[in-house]
């Protein structure tokens, strides 16, 4: 099947706090792109209707059609929902890679996990090239990682390699469900931290 003229490639990171959405040429030249807030108070659909709708409207802006779409997600993707995402209600019921077909009229989208993706990234173009076994750590509204071995990502047994959050961060027993990494180390979680103590934690 012949590509449309001007076949444009969409990105999106959805996150707790911040959505970036990215639109690029089919040489991978990034167009335009854009920073939206999740609102995730306001729950799951109105975020992705959000950001879908603004993908479109960025491709319309470069005079091009959406041709193909990489989603970038927290928590472990499957094609029926995805689990392990609770910083948006409702994140877990949404089947993401349908939403988008349907929302933008695409037929090629992959949806992956957002550290996942971002190791295939440094695997491919960054830091983790001549690394091996390499880790990329996140810290944004959870806290994540994700593990690279052979050039490889490593998906592990159920898709949850590298899921950290729920880790606990003390020797208690038995054990308890706080505190856990993710409340202690996340992005948020520091930034709360600077607030008490009256930093800057942008500085």
């Amino acid at each position: 099947m012949e590509r449309p003229a001007n076949s444009r490639l969409l990105g999106i990171d959805f996150g707790g706090t911040k959505m970036a959405i990215g639109v690029g040429d089919t040489d991978g030249r990034l167009l335009v792109s854009e920073r939206l807030p999740t609102n995730a108070e306001q729950g799951a659909q109105q975020a992705l209707t959000r950001a879908l709708d603004r993908a479109r409207d960025l491709a319309e802006q470069t005079g091009g059609t959406i041709v193909a779409a990489g989603i970038a997600s927290p928590g472990i993707v499957h094609d029926d929902g995805i689990e392990l995402a609770p910083n948006v209600p409702g994140w877990e019921r949404l089947r993401l890679a349908d939403a988008v077909r349907a929302h933008l009229n695409v037929a090629h989208v992959r949806v992956v996990n957002d550290l996942k993706a971002a190791a295939h990234a440094e695997l491919r173009l960054g830091a983790l090239r001549d690394a091996d076994p390499g880790l990329v750590v996140g810290l944004g509204t959870g806290v994540a990682a994700a593990v690279t071995v052979n050039g490889e990502v490593l998906p592990g047994r159920h898709g949850a390699s590298g899921e950290i959050a729920y880790g606990l961060t003390d020797l208690s027993w038995p054990p308890r469900l706080e505190p856990m990494l993710e409340a202690t180390f996340s992005g948020r979680a520091l930034d709360e931290l600077a607030q008490r103590l009256g930093v800057d934690g942008r500085a």
